[in-house]
C-alpha cells in the first residue's frame, strides 16, 4: 500500500501533492501505513480513502482502485449504516463504538454477511479543525458466525436427546431448523418408504406444498431424484429448478443455491433418505459452511439410527411380553387343569382310605391306596407351585409379609430331610447363623421356594455320598448355610445365599474343600451349583 500511495496522482485530486499536506495529515497516514492493526480513514472534504495492508482483504476486490477515491463511493453498499456515523464523528467530534455490526460488504463479488468491531475517531488539521476520521476495526464474522452455527447445532442436539420415537425425532428436527433460519433458510428432510420413493417427512422454513416441497420426489421434478451414497450434491440455480418464490427465512433475499445431503444409518448400505438445505445468500458456502451442513446431516442421521433401533427394539419387547403372557396363560390352563381331575380322584381315594366298615380294604388294596393318595398329593403339591409361579410371571400374587426369624424358620424347614438323609446312611447337620433383626417374609412362599430348591441339593449329596462310601464309609456330609437377609423384604443384611455340602469324618474332621457349593438365586428362585 505504501507504494501505491508513492504512484499514485494526489494532484488530481482535492488534497494535492502530498507536499501541500499538513503535517497532521502526513503524520497520520505515516501511522496508519506502519500499522500491522487493521485501518482506513477519510480526510478532506471529500472524505478522500486511505488504508494499510493489513486492510486490504476488508476491501477485497476493490483493493485496485479504492485508494484516493471518495469514501462513500468505496462504500457504497454500506454508506447508509456508516455514513451517519461519520457525520456524527466530524460535526461532534465525538468517536463512535460498534461491536459485531452487521455490514453487507461486496468485497467478493456479492453482497456478503460480515460482522465488524469498531471505533470511529476525529482527525484534526494543524489548525485544531476536524478534517477527517480514522477507523480503527476488527472483523469478527467468522466469530459469529460460528458461534451462531454451533447454538444451532446444540440447540437441535438438546431437542434430539429428548425424542425416542421416528415422529418425535421429526419433529424435534423441524423445531431445531426452524430455529438456522439464518444459515438454513429452508430445509427439506425426505426419506425412502417401502415402495422406495422418497417421501416427505419434514419441512422447515417452507410450507407445505410449495413447489419446491413436493410429497414425493419424482424423476424430472424440482430435486434430483438419485441421491449419492456418499459426500453432497450442489443445486446452483434455484431459480431456474424452481418456478415460484422460496422462501427467505430471516434475510431479505431468497437463496440461489441449495445442497443435497445423504442420511446414511450405520449398518445400512443405502441412504434412507435424504436432506435439502437451502443456502444463506449472504455467504460463500466454503469448507466451514460445508462442514456445518454435514453436521447438521449427521445428527438427524444418528437420531433417525436410534429412533429406529428403539422402535425395534419396543417391538422386539412386545412380541416377548405377548410370549411370556401366552406362556403364563399356558401354564395357568395346565396347571387348573391338573388340579381339577387331581382333587377329583383324591377325594374318592380318601374316602377309601377313611372306611373302617368291615367291608373295607384288606391290608394290601389299602396300601396301594395309600401309595396312590401319597404321590397324587405329591403331584397336586407340584402342580399349586406351578399355579403360583404363574401368578407371580403374570403379576397376580399377593405375598403376606410377617417379621420372621429366618434362621429358625429356614432350620425347621431344613430339618424335613432328616429322614431322607437317614434312610439314605446319611447325616444331616444344618447351620443357619443367626440375624440380627427379624426379616419381614411371606412364609408360605419362602416354605415352597426352599422345600423345591433342597430337593436338587440332596440329590446331589446322595450322589456324592455314595462315591464317598465306597472309598471311605466313615466319611458322612454336612450341610451348613447362611441366609441372606437382604434378598428379602426390607432389611440391609448380608447379600448372599451359600449352601456348601461337605463331607467330615464320624470323628467330626472337616474336609478341607467342600463337595459341593451352591448359590441361591432370588430372581429365579432356585439353587445354581458353584462348584
Amino acid at each position: 500500500m505504501a507504494s501505491m500511495m508513492r504512484d499514485f496522482d494526489w494532484a488530481s485530486t482535492d488534497l494535492g501533492p502530498p507536499g501541500s499536506w499538513p503535517q497532521s495529515l502526513k503524520t497520520v497516514v505515516r501511522i496508519v501505513l506502519t500499522s500491522r492493526y487493521a485501518m482506513w480513514m477519510a480526510w478532506g472534504p471529500n472524505l478522500r480513502f486511505f488504508c494499510n495492508d493489513a486492510y486490504l482483504p476488508t476491501v477485497g476486490i476493490k483493493r485496485d482502485w479504492v485508494l484516493g477515491s471518495r469514501s462513500d463511493k468505496v462504500w457504497e453498499e454500506i454508506w447508509p449504516d456508516i455514513g451517519p456515523r461519520i457525520e456524527r464523528v466530524l460535526s461532534t467530534g465525538e468517536a463512535t463504538w460498534d461491536e459485531g455490526l452487521l455490514l453487507f460488504l461486496e468485497r467478493l463479488g456479492f453482497p456478503e454477511e460480515t460482522y465488524h468491531t469498531f471505533s470511529y475517531s476525529p482527525l484534526a488539521d494543524d489548525d485544531g479543525r476536524i478534517s477527517g476520521m480514522l477507523c480503527v476495526v476488527t472483523e469478527v464474522t467468522e466469530r459469529v458466525v460460528g458461534e451462531r452455527r454451533l447454538a444451532t447445532l446444540s440447540e437441535l442436539a438438546g431437542r434430539l436427546a429428548s425424542a425416542r420415537a421416528e415422529s418425535e425425532v421429526l419433529d424435534a428436527i423441524k423445531e431445531g431448523m426452524d430455529a438456522a433460519d439464518k444459515d438454513v433458510p429452508f430445509s427439506l428432510l425426505y426419506l425412502y418408504d417401502d415402495q422406495a420413493a422418497l417421501r416427505l417427512a419434514r419441512g422447515s422454513g417452507i410450507e407445505s406444498g410449495h413447489p419446491a416441497s413436493p410429497a414425493v420426489i419424482l424423476p424430472g421434478g424440482s430435486w434430483p431424484h438419485d441421491i449419492p451414497d456418499s459426500g453432497s450434491l450442489m443445486v446452483n440455480d434455484l431459480s431456474a429448478a424452481v418456478e415460484a418464490p422460496l422462501p427467505r427465512g430471516f434475510w431479505d433475499k431468497s437463496p440461489t443455491q441449495a445442497v443435497i445431503l445423504p442420511i446414511v444409518v450405520k449398518g445400512q448400505e443405502k441412504p434412507v433418505g435424504c436432506l435439502i438445505c437451502g443456502l444463506n445468500p449472504y455467504r460463500k458456502y466454503d469448507e466451514g459452511y460445508s462442514s456445518f451442513i454435514e453436521l447438521l446431516a449427521g445428527q438427524i442421521s444418528a437420531s433417525l439410527a436410534g429412533a429406529r433401533a428403539f422402535e425395534e427394539e419396543r417391538r422386539r419387547g412386545d412380541a416377548l411380553a405377548e410370549i411370556d403372557r401366552a406362556k403364563t396363560l399356558f401354564f395357568s390352563n395346565v396347571s387348573h387343569e391338573f388340579r381339577t381331575p387331581l382333587t377329583l380322584m383324591l377325594g374318592p381315594v380318601q374316602d377309601a382310605l377313611n372306611d373302617s366298615s368291615a367291608s373295607a380294604l384288606d391290608p394290601v388294596q389299602r396300601q396301594r391306596l395309600d401309595v396312590a393318595q401319597r404321590n397324587s398329593l405329591r403331584l397336586l403339591k407340584l402342580v399349586n407351585t406351578l399355579l403360583d409361579f404363574s401368578r407371580i410371571e403374570a403379576g397376580r400374587a399377593n405375598a403376606n409379609y410377617q417379621p420372621t426369624d429366618l434362621s429358625a424358620f429356614t432350620a425347621e424347614l431344613a430339618s424335613n430331610f432328616h429322614s431322607a438323609t437317614e434312610k439314605a446312611g446319611l447325616k444331616l447337620e444344618i447351620g443357619c447363623e443367626p440375624l440380627p433383626q427379624r426379616v419381614s417374609v411371606d412364609r408360605d412362599m419362602w416354605e415352597r421356594s426352599s422345600s423345591t430348591s433342597c430337593r436338587t441339593p440332596s440329590n446331589s449329596l446322595s450322589k456324592e455320598a455314595s462315591q464317598f462310601e465306597c472309598a471311605r464309609p466313615t466319611m458322612v456330609p454336612s450341610w451348613s448355610c447362611m441366609i441372606p437377609a437382604s434378598a428379602y423384604h426390607r432389611t440391609n443384611c448380608r447379600d448372599s445365599l451359600n449352601v456348601f455340602i461337605a463331607l467330615k469324618t464320624r470323628r467330626g474332621d472337616r474336609l478341607r474343600d467342600p463337595v459341593l457349593v451352591l448359590r441361591w438365586c432370588r430372581s429365579s428362585s432356585s439353587f445354581t451349583v458353584v462348584r
